[in-house]
């Protein structure tokens, strides 16, 4: 049955899908087969027309339906007597065994437990894009980009576009469409800078290698990121994912697990941040408790400004603060 259900929270991942498949049916079939439906206008009249009917110019058809089944995610919701009737008309395009019509459905975060979702797809090809980790970035920007990046260069660009994949995947394109024109099989550090329009500074992983060995170069460091107007809680985020590797790193060694690739591995983080971590080891272990503290402190910080407890004005400052702390905690 041509009928599929694309769902998932990795949305680029999933529109990246739907363009390539709409790109080949066109292609191959032309405009007059090609039907997409936004959760706003369903048009319930015409996807009947989409879905039971033959056209002049065209047997094979690709009928697009945004919303169903009902979707929780604000920017795709479809009204609700839409989707009643819409379920209709897809029972009866099951039911009608048209193997010359493709139907896909996008529901981004649909709820599983009603029942008509659970008879929808029992009939459907599921097709999920679930949100992917850091490691998995670095593999989608290796696929992308294939060898014209280091893997240290990689794991830069993945954690300088944070969550944002979309970020990433139009990074990606810029600097192969660069490395393309200038006929180059690899980028330097300067050219990566001057191509990437970075979320995260990159002056930002020089954090990673002063946090715990230069209190005054860290402050330093973060001072320019405040001056460069970047994100509070992209940059607390990206913060928060390096003390929990490091911490993380620390339990595990302490157990025996020394080798960098087992410890990226357990860890599902990149080779590159873990390597700069176990460099620094020795005064990591030295300030143990203390980053248990900062580790701490950030969290607090962040439900604090996302509470109102402190103004968000407040939150450089208490960066700062919280890194001092490892060099004079007691």
């Amino acid at each position: 049955m041509p009928l599929f259900l694309f769902t998932g929270e990795e949305y680029t991942l999933l529109l990246q899908e739907l363009t390539k498949r709409k790109s080949s049916f066109l292609e191959k079939y032309g405009e007059y087969g090609l039907f997409d439906f936004s959760s706003d206008a369903l048009q319930i009249d015409q996807l009947q027309n989409a879905l039971m009917s033959w056209g002049m110019f065209a047997t094979k058809k690709l009928v697009i339906i945004r919303g169903i089944p009902l979707d929780s995610t604000p920017h795709n919701k479809a009204k609700s007597s839409d989707i009643d009737r819409c379920f209709l008309l897809l029972e009866s395009f099951i039911a009608s065994n048209d193997a010359e019509t493709i139907v896909v459905c996008i529901s981004y975060k649909p709820d599983k437990r009603t029942k008509p979702y659970k008879r929808f797809v029992s009939h459907a090809q599921l097709k999920e894009f679930p949100l992917l980790d850091e490691k998995q970035k670095v593999v989608y920007v290796q696929q992308q980009l294939g060898t014209l990046l280091t893997s240290s260069q990689q794991a830069e660009l993945v954690t300088s576009c944070g969550d944002d994949l979309w970020h990433l995947s139009h990074e990606c394109n810029k600097l192969h469409h660069y490395a393309m024109y200038h006929q180059m099989t690899s980028l330097t550090d300067e050219q990566l800078n001057q191509v990437v329009w970075w979320k995260v500074s990159s002056n930002n992983f020089s954090l990673l290698d002063h946090l715990y060995t230069d209190w005054k170069k860290s402050i330093s460091l973060i001072t320019k990121a405040q001056q460069a107007g970047e994100d509070t809680f992209q940059f607390l985020g990206m913060l928060y994912r390096w003390v929990k590797i490091t911490i993380n790193i620390i339990n595990l060694t302490e157990q025996g697990i020394t080798d960098a690739k087992t410890l990226a591995s357990k860890l599902k983080a990149h080779p590159f941040v873990v390597s700069k971590q176990l460099k620094l080891l020795p005064q990591i272990k030295e300030k143990k408790e203390h980053v248990f503290q900062f580790y701490s402190d950030i969290l607090q910080l962040d439900y604090e400004i996302k509470t109102w407890v402190l103004p968000a004005e407040w939150f450089w400052l208490a960066i700062k603060q919280a890194i001092q702390k490892i060099y004079t905690w007691n």
